[in-house]
């Protein structure tokens, strides 16, 4: 845009804010801020932001542009644009229509807050009183109050459910969600022996993380050490489970080496595209190949993306 003045990228910024362009859009952050940056930029600004809002609006479908949309108009709004509040709300309010995905309930709360909170606790009550069946998690209610700590969330809402029978549905089934779950046995506490004898199935296996991070510093290291012999690559996906809700530097170190030989074995037969990612520098450890240091590229396959993550915030452990 800067090289380039001429040019009206208009389209190009649409098709951006509509779409949601990430390799994995579940797990990376929207580019809401970047498109509300190019935006601004635009010398049709005012157009597209309008063009942006009725996209929002006019979308039915649950996916992950419309998330974006939705942090683009809250954005927007933030910024002082009323119309941009005034779309945010209206498409809000139509995920109580059963053609419309119910989302946009954590921008929301980013938004406005407890009332925020409020408006899209009353959308997702009008969906329930509408299907008996359907059951609502806790969430977005845990979410409301992070966001705001210094109010009681839950019990502004009771106040407002006096007044707003779609908000008492709301929080009726909250509660049972509640209810349910304490019901609900608890995770059976897990050791190395056990650990190890999933790990072994054929079958999927899946370590919950509150029973991981109960496991002891010497069933970590066990951990590790079964992970530093293990040859199998179906099984050091399962053991990286462990290790990405627990930092473990033995097994880290040996992660590196291994994520390198992995890399080396697939390049040029993985379709996903290679880029540098944020780490410039290797771990500080000496159980790393001499080769020359290289960025760590997106995820090749979904457990090398465990790898990724733990690899990532173990790093930004040991530089605090």
């Amino acid at each position: 845009m800067r090289d380039y003045p001429h040019v009206n990228f208009s389209l190009d910024i649409l098709n951006a804010a509509v779409t949601n362009y990430a390799h994995d859009p579940e797990c990376e952050k929207g580019r809401g801020s970047y498109i509300v940056e190019l935006i601004n930029l635009s010398k049709h600004r005012q157009q597209l932001s309008n063009q942006v809002l009725h996209k929002l609006v006019a979308q039915k479908d649950n996916t992950y542009g419309l998330d974006q949309l939705f942090e683009i108009a809250r954005l927007l709004a933030q910024a002082g644009h009323p119309e941009a509040r005034v779309a945010f709300y209206e498409r809000l309010e139509l995920g109580a229509l059963p053609e419309y995905a119910c989302v946009g309930g954590y921008e929301a709360v980013t938004l406005d807050g407890v009332e925020g909170m409020k408006r899209a606790a009353a959308v997702i009550g009008q969906l329930l009183a509408a299907n008996p069946d359907e059951t609502e998690e806790t969430w977005l209610l845990k979410h409301a109050q992070e966001n705001s700590p210094e109010v009681q969330v839950e019990a502004e809402l009771q106040k407002a459910a006096q007044h707003n029978e779609h908000i008492a549905c709301y929080l009726a089934a909250v509660q049972e969600t509640r209810q349910r779950k304490a019901l609900t046995p608890p995770c059976p506490t897990l050791t190395f022996e056990n650990i190890k004898q999933r790990i072994a199935q054929k079958t999927k296996c899946r370590l919950p993380e509150s029973a991981v991070r109960k496991l002891s510093r010497k069933q970590i290291r066990q951990l590790a050490d079964a992970f530093r012999v293990e040859t199998n690559s179906a099984r050091q996906g399962k053991y990286l489970q462990v290790f990405r809700h627990v930092k473990f530097r033995t097994a880290m170190s040996y992660c590196w080496h291994w994520r390198q030989s992995l890399c080396a074995a697939t390049t040029g037969r993985c379709r996903m595209p290679f880029r540098p990612c944020s780490i410039s520098k290797p771990p500080p450890s000496g159980n790393l190949p001499s080769r020359p240091w290289q960025p760590l590229p997106p995820p090749i396959c979904t457990w090398t993306y465990c790898l990724t993550t733990t690899a990532q915030t173990t790093i930004s452990s040991w530089r605090n």
